[in-house]
Formats: C-alpha cells, sequence, structure tokens
C-alpha cells in the first residue's frame, strides 16, 4: 500500500502500489505538458467516511508518491493510457479498473513513446 501526498504538508492518501504506479504515470505525463486537471478519490481509496476527495493538479503543486515495495510495478500501458483520457475528461482523472494489456505491446514500453 503506498501513499499519494497532495501539496506541502498534505495528508497522505493509501492507494495500493500498483494502482498509484499506474497514477504516478498518467499525472506525470499531464503535468508534463502543463496540463492541469481535475483528480478524484472515491469510496475505496479514501478513509473510512470521507465519501470523496478532489485535487486540482497543477505543476507548481508538490506531490509526492510512495511506494511500500521498492519494487516497480510493471506498468499496463492501456490503463495509462485510460487514465490520461479520464484526466483530459470533463469529470477528471479517476481510478479505474485496470484493463487487459493490449496484444503486441510489453508493459516496460509504456512510458517511453507519451
Amino acid at each position: 500500500m503506498g501513499r499519494f501526498l497532495y501539496g506541502r504538508s498534505g495528508d497522505p492518501f493509501r492507494v495500493g502500489d500498483r494502482v498509484l504506479a499506474h497514477l504516478e504515470a498518467a499525472i506525470g505525463a499531464k503535468l508534463g505538458r502543463g496540463e492541469p486537471f481535475l483528480f478524484t478519490l472515491r469510496g475505496r481509496e479514501l478513509p473510512a467516511g470521507e465519501g470523496a476527495r478532489s485535487f486540482w493538479m497543477h505543476p507548481g503543486i508538490a506531490l509526492q508518491f510512495q511506494y511500500d515495495d521498492e519494487r516497480p510495478a510493471s506498468l499496463n500501458r492501456a490503463w495509462v493510457e485510460l487514465l490520461i483520457l479520464s484526466a483530459s475528461s470533463n469529470e477528471g482523472l479517476r481510478v479505474m479498473p485496470e484493463p487487459a494489456e493490449r496484444r503486441g505491446r510489453a508493459a516496460d514500453e509504456v512510458i517511453e513513446d507519451m
């Protein structure tokens, strides 16, 4: 279970390492292009009693992605692309189920040509 920290003194939000790695790739791609967007965590991604929490993601806001597992997760390109598309929508980035990997693409090719 990793942690997502937003802002300099933000409270950590616990997120599974695999989900967090894919969020980091998608968020990094969007912010690397200077594209701010809304990111919403809901339900099971939040502490008990919190329904939803939204963050305005902007290149000027400090972010941290902390992982419990020191081995990097292999990335599913299709999932990263789906998360980037979600971030570009009117609703913003949301955690969604991982889709099956596309045929003919290795998981380690995810970031190279984004």
